[in-house]
């Protein structure tokens, strides 16, 4: 409003060419989101005297308005039309609150302040207020009262800047207001002074009488007595007229520290929190995030960047060594400058000199004085110019705290510390940032700065690699500094100061949670904690001792480390965690083979590292029914994730542990093994797992376990090359498993025996029995294997030149293995399209998905099935050798977005 009219929309303009609706725009907005009734708003575009249409007019401008403008803004109710509009978003509000407060600063003798308070009032202005409708009937009172008070704002700034000494700022503002408005004896009394302290005394007294000649001339009257007196002051060559220039001292470096070291990485938080400080109504920003992490750090480079941007200065408080929440305050007020007076409550006697400050408060260290929290809030109601940047391992939770995470360092800054830190302990110049060994340790460390640089200098002792080898307790970690406060100069040391800080029941809460690896969530939280808090909770994540997001909940390796030592030999607790996810386990395991299969392979995904951390554990608690139990439910997980090694290892050792067993436990888990062991190329391995797991289920009489196990045999078999028993197994397979009425297991063997017919070139038998085992799986939605099918008739469409058929196979298969997360369908499949490129004369894009398969296989651990094997080696041998430049270019995710374009458009 304060020039011709403008309105934007999340900083882009909102384009009101019509003057019709730019009138009612501003009309609603001068009611600051009051109602404006149909008649008011008539009145206010046509006058007294509207046209016969006005209303119906009214209405399509306000409809064409309502279009243009955010969705909810232009309401209407009985009272009228209304314009919402939020507190700072209207120029005339925020023109009135700096007026305000420039008045409440000027009155406290604040001229510095109040002078850059009507300065930034003044910048609001974008040109005469309303120019683009000053002529409209509602207008023209309002744009008169607005340009009034620009006049005044000039004045008070004006007097202000001269309290302070700065004639020579404000003299040409002077003259040019003074030359349009010549009448105004309060601007000429500005400049008359503004030019006496200039040294400039006769023209000080010329512009007196210049204007007692446009007094006289316009309106038959003299001077006012308070021009006259500054006339003849000036005469007189008073001195108390005199200023001397005022302008405020340095801030720093007494009032900020200097850090010991330059700062490594951080540059855009530190950026970001400046702009917030600078920008936002947030009086009170908390960084938070656990000791070591660089709180302190951010706050003192924020605080050294903002030197100048505030009137009355940059403070930087240090809490570390006070114990009584009670001292805040006091140490406060004098770091400001001001004397509190004993007898009085520290407000009353301060208050009204805090309240009439510009100012930037650093608060260093608070959590443990967090009783002084709703003091710092109290005095802030009172000062609203003054922001203050907390740094504490935990929330202040008062009103007005805006909380900002301090997040670890990324691994290039992480690296570039180490190296730093390194460089300045007089470490040799041959350790450098590109042995892979540094990278290594600051992952260990988890970006913590603490941690980085109580371990770089031990590079004068250890070499990058030995140093690596004895981070595996990094509570050790310590420093050797002897400048540091005691809780940085070891891991150990920051987390008891954080440790001892915490309520019992918090602290009771933290060692329970020691058996969670990764993260977890709040069903985990009640099934393991054998008191959980859902208060003690908040108050760890708030402690910066757990980290929350998106419902999941972790505690740093570190704070891990330190609770698993704190907690000693609680084998409850894990017993609990162990208990809790082996049926999330079991639960997922039936899941994987439904149409929630997706929504299970995500949960045990994300459950991964608990997962191995309750077998490790069952492991060392000599429970080898429990870790067997939940080993074998892994199974397939493993499988489709393309775990393959892991679950061979993990299923090897739980047997081991039962190795004498015969039950239906310890037969599942030899078939399983088996299975994994078929993806590894270990097929010897497979065999002698799968005979010895159908010997048990026969001894069991299990005839499910019998005709699953021939299942996977007849594959073993055939990957064997015993093509013939390979498929009579599978025959009795299937055969076994229809007598049962499972339908799934038979869609399962007849997926096999379809690869020993494919494989020997039954074509039609082949087709068959992959068309059979996928209508089964579309109707179960075991999105898996309708993947494996679909791959599995697109590899006989090819053989059968159906080229278009293979492709649309492929596609789908792709996207269906895309989905679960299937590695091993995705390289089958991306086999067949390398086939299909090579027919397609697309020869090098071939190549690129040769070289990218050899990738995909290597990182899961498979090798091929005897069909995939020789279409392989054909296309290979189409081609010619891969070219190595173009596979090293070509990601995996790129690989199968080729794949998929190729499938799709070739023919």
């Amino acid at each position: 409003m304060l020039g011709p009219l403008w309105v934007a929309n999340d900083g882009v303009e909102v384009r009101l060419t019509a003057r019709r609706h730019r009138a009612v725009v501003a009309t609603l907005l001068l009611r600051r989101g009051r109602a404006v009734s149909a008649d008011a708003l008539i009145e206010a575009l046509w006058g007294e005297e509207p046209p016969a249409t006005a209303a119906s007019v009214l209405r399509l401008y306000v409809s064409q308005v309502r279009r243009l403008l955010p969705a909810g803004r232009l309401t209407r109710s009985e009272g009228g039309y209304a314009l919402l509009v939020e507190p700072g978003e209207l120029d005339l509000d925020v023109l009135e609150r700096k007026l305000a407060r420039a008045a409440k600063a000027s009155a406290a003798g604040n001229d510095a302040l109040a002078a850059a308070l009507y300065r930034e009032a003044r910048g609001l202005w974008r040109g005469p207020s309303l120019a683009d409708l000053v002529t409209e009937p509602f207008a023209e009172l309002e744009a008169r009262r607005l340009d009034e008070l620009s006049l005044q704002a000039l004045e008070l700034w004006a007097a202000a800047e001269l309290e302070l000494g700065h004639a020579a700022d404000v003299l040409a503002d002077l003259q040019a207001a003074v030359a349009g408005q010549p009448l105004r004896e309060g601007l000429r009394r500005l400049l008359m002074l503004a030019l006496y302290q200039s040294d400039r005394p006769a023209e000080a007294l010329a512009v007196y009488r210049d204007g007692r000649r446009h007094l006289v001339e316009e309106l038959g009257l003299e001077p006012a007595d308070a021009l006259r007196e500054l006339e003849r002051r000036i005469h007189r060559r008073d001195p108390a007229l005199r200023r001397e220039r005022a302008d405020p001292a340095p801030v720093e470096p007494v009032r900020v520290p200097l850090p010991a070291t330059p700062t490594v990485g951080r540059r855009r938080d530190i950026e970001a929190l400046q702009h917030r400080l600078l920008t936002t109504p947030e009086p009170l920003i908390t960084l938070v995030g656990p000791s070591g992490i660089g709180k302190t750090r951010v706050a003192l480079e924020v605080a050294r960047g903002l030197h100048g941007a505030f009137v009355n200065g940059v403070f930087f408080v240090e809490l570390a060594a006070l114990t009584d929440p009670a001292l805040v305050i006091p140490t406060l007020v004098r770091a400001l400058g001001l004397q509190e007076q004993l007898d009085r409550p520290w407000l009353e006697s301060v208050g009204s000199r805090i309240s009439a400050m510009q100012a930037l408060i650093v608060l260093d260290s608070f959590e443990h004085v967090l009783d002084a929290a709703p003091d710092v809030a109290e005095m802030l109601r009172h000062a609203p110019d003054v922001k203050v940047l907390v740094t504490s391992t935990t929330l202040l939770r008062v009103s007005g705290e805006t909380v900002v995470p301090v997040q670890p360092l990324t691994q290039d800054d992480a690296r570039a510390l180490f190296v730093q830190r390194a460089d300045k302990a007089g470490v040799p110049a041959t350790v450098t940032s590109s042995d892979p060994a540094i990278d290594a340790i600051c992952a260990r460390l988890e970006g913590s700065p603490l941690a980085i640089e109580l371990a770089a200098p031990w590079l004068r002792t250890l070499g990058p690699s030995d140093l690596l080898a004895r981070l595996g307790d990094r509570l050790e970690l310590s420093g050797r500094s002897r400048d540091t406060t005691a809780r940085h100069r070891s891991l150990r040391a920051a987390l008891d100061w954080s440790f001892e800080l915490l309520a019992p029941r918090e602290r009771a809460v933290l060692l329970a949670l020691s058996p969670f690896a990764g993260s977890f969530d709040l069903a985990a939280f009640e099934a393991v904690v054998a008191a959980p808090s859902l208060e003690a909770l908040a108050s760890l994540v708030d402690a910066s001792l757990i980290q929350a997001t998106s419902g999941r909940y972790r505690l740093l390796e570190s704070v891990r480390d330190y609770a698993v030592e704190k907690a000693g030999g609680d084998q409850e607790a894990w017993r609990r965690h162990a208990s809790y996810f082996t049926e999330v386990a079991l639960r997922a395991e039936a899941g994987l083979s439904g149409p929630e299969q997706g929504r299970w392979l995500a949960c045990l995904d994300r459950e991964h590292d608990n997962l191995r951390a309750a077998l490790d554990r069952l492991g060392e608690l000599e429970e080898p029914l429990a870790e067997l139990r939940l080993a074998a439910a892994l199974g397939r997980f493993w499988y489709l994730r393309g775990h393959i090694a892991e679950g061979l290892g993990r299923l090897g050792t739980a047997l081991d542990h039962r190795a004498d067993a015969v039950d239906a436990l310890s037969a599942k888990a030899l078939r399983v093994r088996s299975a994994l062991a078929v993806i590894g190329g270990d097929y010897a391995l497979a065999r002698e797992l799968a005979e010895a797991a159908l010997a048990q289920y026969r001894e069991l009489d299990d005839g499910e376990g019998v005709a699953r196990t021939l299942s996977n045999l007849g594959a073993i078999l055939h990957a064997q090359g015993d093509v013939g028993r390979a498929a009579a197994i599978l025959d009795e397979s299937i055969e076994r498993a229809a007598a049962l009425g499972d339908a799934r297991l038979v869609a399962l063997a007849e997926n096999n025996r379809g690869d020993v017919a494919l494989s020997e070139g039954e074509l039609h038998l082949a087709a068959g029995h992959f068309e059979r085992s996928l209508s089964v799986m579309r109707d179960l939605g075991d999105t898996a294997n309708v993947a494996r099918a679909l791959y599995n008739i697109g590899a006989v469409a090819l053989e059968e030149s159906e080229l278009a058929k293979a492709g649309s196979c492929f596609v789908e298969s792709l996207d269906l293995a895309r989905e679960v997360g299937d590695p091993e369908d995705v390289v089958w499949c991306m086999i067949g399209v390398a086939a299909l490129a090579s027919r397609g004369g697309r020869l090098e894009d071939a190549r690129r998905l040769l070289a990218a398969i050899d990738e995909g296989l290597r990182s899961i651990g498979a090798v091929m099935k005897p069909f995939e094997q020789r279409l392989y080696s054909r296309t290979r041998e189409a081609v010619g050798v891969a070219s190595a430049a173009s596979a090293a270019a070509l990601t995996q995710t790129d690989a199968v977005e080729l794949a998929r374009s190729l499938a799709s458009t070739l023919f």
